[in-house]
């Protein structure tokens, strides 16, 4: 959600372009988000030595944080991107997808947002985040655990009811 990074691969997986810009996420607004995320891709199609036209012929997956706020996948689906395809999900589930290559794994997202993801046996799962300090269990209000980063002791966990 802070920075957006674009990568451009073929069929194959071969990385051709990077592209970076700032944040991107559903909280700078919907006009602005297209703008930030087209910015990125743009950058990576550049390098990898394509034109702007080449999107007609690429699909295109995005994580996006926070998604799942109400009437942001819908709001995400109405932008009219110029890609073959689109599919939008969390920026989490993306980020487990790129640190464990498509396999089982587990990834927690922790800043001014927060968000875990677990991918077991194949199926993907959100789980909710949990910060112990001081005896007591902090949950993110809003996805955040800023309110708890001023101190430097306590022991984080996750549990994949949510609890």
């Amino acid at each position: 959600g802070s920075h957006c990074r674009a990568r451009l691969a073929d069929g194959a997986g071969k990385i051709l372009g990077h592209g970076e810009t700032g944040p991107a996420n559903a909280r700078i607004g919907l006009d602005k988000l297209r703008s930030v995320l087209m910015e990125a891709c743009e950058r990576a199609f550049t390098q990898a030595g394509l034109t702007a036209n080449a999107t007609e012929r690429v699909s295109a997956g995005f994580g996006i944080a926070g998604i799942s706020r109400p009437g942001v996948r819908e709001g995400l689906a109405d932008l009219n991107l110029p890609f073959a395809r689109v599919r939008w999900d969390t920026d989490a589930a993306i980020a487990n997808l790129g640190a464990h290559a498509g396999e089982d794994g587990a990834t927690l997202i922790l800043g001014t947002g927060s968000i875990a993801y677990v991918k077991a046996n194949g199926v993907w799962q959100p789980v909710q985040a949990t910060y112990v300090k001081d005896g007591g269990v902090w949950s993110p209000i809003n996805g955040s655990f800023a309110p708890v980063f001023t101190t430097v002791s306590g022991y984080w966990g996750t549990d994949p009811r949510g609890y």
